[in-house]
């Protein structure tokens, strides 16, 4: 069983829900835009569901904002098992890490994704989760991911798109935001055995709720 609790208050303009499933006890905070949620609200009440609307939005969201054909959503990964691949000049490998939390602020224009946005977290302390740079290869300026000749058309789901991005080969030899660790490579060996800690990453010096607000 699960259920569906929002909170609308005339001192925001966001929609604050909290997902609760009651066979394993885990809850899930996400925000949405008003407007936003209207829009799936009224598609679930057209399409005449009888389910209570509890997976509406791709799991990982966990705010979503809208205007026109702009849309920006805020994606949460915890840290998990991936196999990830190396390219760069004749070398090719492929490694098995335990890939960091992350928190990714995805820009949407005309269902194509212009602007991929990344941070890492520790502790998932909701909206008060202080962030740190992201600490892969292939970063630009401005805690932007290189996104390079990747379809970033939506044609499944955000999620299976931003996958695309985030995991296709890494072809930045060297680091940007990862200290002690100057080699990709060598970072990634490391990753096999080991997890990321705060000594690795530089603090981004904010949280959360300053990314959704």
């Amino acid at each position: 069983m699960k259920e569906l609790i929002v909170r609308i208050s005339d001192t925001s303009k966001d929609v604050e829900m909290l997902f609760n499933n009651l066979i394993t006890n885990e809850i899930t905070e996400k925000n949405l835009s008003f407007d936003k949620f209207i829009e799936i609200l009224s598609n679930y009440v057209e399409d005449g569901s009888k389910e209570v609307p509890c997976s509406f939005i791709e799991e990982g969201v966990i705010a979503m904002g809208q205007h026109k054909n702009n849309k920006k959503i805020i994606v949460k990964q915890p840290e998990h098992k991936r196999y990830i691949t190396y390219s760069v000049g004749d070398e090719n490998k492929a490694f098995k890490i335990n890939f960091p939390s992350s928190i990714y602020v995805v820009s949407i224009k005309n269902n194509v994704i212009s602007d991929l946005e990344a941070y890492m977290y520790f502790e998932d302390l909701g909206q008060e989760t202080v962030l740190y740079k992201y600490g892969m290869p292939n970063m630009l300026s401005g805690n932007k991911i290189c996104m390079g000749n990747v379809d970033k058309s939506i044609k499944v789901s955000v999620i299976k798109t931003i996958e695309n991005i985030i995991y296709a080969p890494y072809s930045h030899a060297e680091l940007n935001n990862v200290k002690t660790f100057h080699k990709t490579t060598a970072y990634f060996e490391y990753l096999q055995e080991n997890h990321v800690e705060k000594k690795h990453l530089y603090v981004a010096n904010i949280k959360l709720k300053e990314l959704i607000n």
